[in-house]
């Protein structure tokens, strides 16, 4: 018994120990529900991307129910700390949220989101000046009394642009 992050381990560890190379990727949190998830991911020698949830069988990621899950953001784990991000959270003024003060994963969103927008853009008028102490913003998924922080963006000229994001996930619209 354990969590999607135990059975995702599981895996990962079968699969190391038979020399299968395979990552772990993860939503912090589901678009539509209060908690994360974690899966097994795969490539064959093509560059074509599989994924297990485990005890599902292996799927292709294109083919699979994962593609539609709305998530907002998914990350791959990795061994290294994701150095741009950790110069960018480096120059806040306050606090950084603690899922992005060692952040030990990439985005990867592209690959299981069929309407993946590369560029998710914060209207000037919809950004609170006031508020505006850091040069970065957090986009967040609600979850249950609060907010969870699942993306981040520098300011660039009053623009805030947030880079790979499911826009239906976050606006509830296609």
């Amino acid at each position: 018994m354990g969590t999607c992050r135990e059975f995702t381990d599981f895996v990962v560890y079968v699969c190391r120990a038979l020399g299968i190379p395979v990552a772990i990727d993860f939503m912090p949190i589901r678009a539509n529900e209060n908690v994360g998830h974690f899966w097994a991911a795969f490539q064959d020698k093509y560059g074509v991307l599989y994924y297990q949830d485990f005890p599902q069988e292996v799927m292709l990621v294109h083919k699979g129910e994962i593609q539609n899950h709305p998530k907002v953001k998914v990350y791959r784990c990795t061994f290294s700390q994701n150095r741009k991000m950790e110069r960018a959270m480096g120059q806040q003024k306050e606090g950084v949220p603690p899922f992005f003060r060692q952040p030990h994963f990439i985005d990867v969103t592209m690959f299981y989101s069929r309407n993946c927008r590369s560029k998710f853009q914060i209207p000037e008028k919809e950004i609170c000046s006031e508020k505006q102490t850091d040069n970065i913003a957090y986009l967040c998924v609600s979850q249950r009394s609060k907010w969870i922080p699942v993306a981040w963006a520098a300011f660039e000229r009053n623009n805030l642009d947030f880079s790979n994001i499911q826009p239906d996930a976050v606006t509830g619209k296609k």
